[in-house]
């Protein structure tokens, strides 16, 4: 009788908390979950606004993680908040737009900002972290334009293009 009693209580306590998965009630332990703001980390679909959400929830929360799992997010301009945390966890890429559309420009910085696009912003704010074991990439290749010798002789090219 104790035994099923005990059962009956692992599996309820299982039950809720596998619930409370699926419901995004992981915010009540300070973590925020992309894809429970509409991320889809697909590689098709532009993420910024979900992705955005989820920052702006553990902001407003007094601070959290927000929680890239795997899947490739595509992304324009994310701005970071205080307290919160950017995960990009294993298997997860967080990778800029290859469009300039899909960034805020800013004219602020150390050179009046020549190149106003930029994939993650932390402008006065306090207790940021980026950490996990994913990768970031601003997809610069996507916005270089071909080197030409001719035209642009004040560039050095890198020592295995030489």
């Amino acid at each position: 009788m104790i035994n099923s009693k005990i059962t009956v209580a692992m599996v309820w306590l299982l039950l809720c908390g596998l619930m409370a998965c699926q419901s995004g009630s992981f915010e009540k332990t300070g973590i925020f979950l992309a894809k429970n703001y509409g991320a889809k980390g697909d590689s098709a679909t532009l993420d910024t606004k979900a992705l955005q959400a989820a920052i702006d929830a553990a902001e407003r929360a007094g601070g959290g993680t927000v929680v890239l799992t795997p899947g490739l997010y595509s992304s324009g301009t994310l701005f970071l908040k205080s307290k919160v945390t950017l995960r990009v966890e294993a298997g997860a890429v967080l990778k800029g737009s290859p469009r300039l559309e899909d960034y805020t420009p800013l004219t602020w910085g150390h050179n009046g900002d020549r190149q106003p696009w930029h994939l993650l912003v932390a402008k006065d704010v306090h207790h940021v972290t980026i950490e996990g074991a994913g990768t970031i990439d601003g997809n610069g290749p996507a916005f270089w334009k071909d080197y030409d010798p001719a035209k642009d002789p004040q560039w050095i090219m890198p020592k295995e293009k030489k």
